[in-house]
């Protein structure tokens, strides 16, 4: 029997059987660079504009494997990137293609299954059906990246989302690695702590102090140094190295609204701060709509007077519409509508698109963004 705090462990309890994908693309950033361009291939690639253009400034948001033998990584300084490999090749991101190209991955998972949980554009968790073959869908999935976006990918399939997202990691680039029931426990215990998501450098160091290499180890400190050294996050963190982990697939579910708001201070009193107050809400929430390919057919006007007292109007079209013009229309409309009820100067103004939708195809208005 295993103790530590609360929790005695005997087995491992599977408090939540499931089937689970961690699809995690191998150097995403630095794998586009390559594809697109195949001079990349075969040389050190830093995802970051170069030192010598920035003046130092900057830091790498990913690097190629071949980058990465010399000890570069995302979140360095590009400076310091350039001092461990100086014939590496220096490529700025380009957000917007990134996130093309993530949007034809998701739109590959979801041919699999409706429960995918976005991590990042080139990382996410998928939930399958309990009489799915999770590997089998792993390795349909892999093929079809690579034959659709000629792209590789690391998958792990697992019974929960701690056990996926650690066999991903476990034989990349372009790996797939399934850990099941039987033998969970033993991947765990012989697993470096370094490997652990949520045991940082810092706290390897400590474990060092006790002699902790592997999971296996660390299972036998005494519980009282695992609660010095992890406080309260020890059972938690103890329950997932057992194999258990009952935190389900999150779904991505599309908002229902999106908008602005802003307190004002002097208070607004013309017609004229209203309006520039109004433009400036909607410049904003006009990037969120375009950002987010998002429309909506009803735009919410919320004002709130000095004596807190609150107004709305809605103003709807029978078409969807993103386009900073007509949001702008339909709210400055709405303040002429609620102007003569304005007893007192204005202390907030709120701009808000409902009805919110991200398929295109629909009827739309007018669907470019000023």
């Amino acid at each position: 029997m295993y103790t530590v705090g609360t929790l005695s462990f005997d087995n491992p309890l599977y408090q939540l059987q499931q089937n689970i994908l961690h699809v995690d693309m191998d150097a995403f950033y630095a794998s586009l660079a390559e594809r697109d361009n195949p001079n990349l291939v075969g040389k050190p690639v830093v995802m970051a504009r170069h030192p010598h253009e920035t003046g130092g400034k900057g830091i790498v948001t990913t690097a190629n494997y071949i980058a990465r033998e010399y000890g570069i990584h995302s979140g360095m300084p590009s400076w310091k990137a350039y001092q461990l490999c100086p014939t590496a090749v220096f490529v700025p991101v380009n957000h917007p293609y990134v996130r093309s190209v993530s949007q034809q991955l998701y739109r590959i998972f979801l041919q699999y299954t409706p429960d995918v949980q976005r991590i990042a554009y080139d990382e996410a968790y998928l939930s399958l059906d309990m009489m799915q073959d999770g590997e089998q869908v792993a390795k349909q999935i892999k093929q079809q990246i690579k034959d659709e976006l000629d792209l590789t990918c690391s998958i792990g399939v697992s019974y929960n989302k701690t056990l996926a997202k650690l066999a991903s990691d476990y034989q990349k680039p372009d790996g797939l690695t399934e850990i099941d029931v039987e033998n969970a426990v033993t991947f765990l215990d012989s697993l470096p702590v370094k490997d652990v998501h949520g045991i940082g450098p810092k706290t390897v160091s400590k474990l060092e102090k006790y002699h902790v290499e592997t999971v296996k180890d660390l299972k036998m400190m005494n519980p009282e140094d695992l609660e010095l050294i992890f406080g309260s996050g020890v059972d938690s963190l103890m329950n997932r190295l057992n194999g258990v982990d009952p935190k389900p697939v999150v779904t991505e579910r599309e908002p229902k609204s999106s908008g602005n708001e802003r307190t004002y201070h002097p208070f607004l009193a013309s017609d004229v701060e209203v309006q520039q107050a109004i433009i400036s809400l909607v410049d904003k929430l006009g990037d969120t709509l375009k950002r987010d390919h998002l429309f909506g057919n009803t735009v919410v006007l919320k004002l709130r007077d000095a004596e807190f007292k609150n107004y709305s109007r809605r103003l709807h079209l029978d078409y969807v519409f993103q386009d900073k013009a007509t949001v702008y229309d339909l709210a400055w409309k709405a303040w002429l509508e609620l102007r003569p009820q304005m007893n007192h100067t204005i202390r907030l103004v709120g701009v808000t698109l409902t009805g919110l939708d991200s398929n295109e195809g629909r009827q739309q208005g007018q669907t470019l963004l000023l």
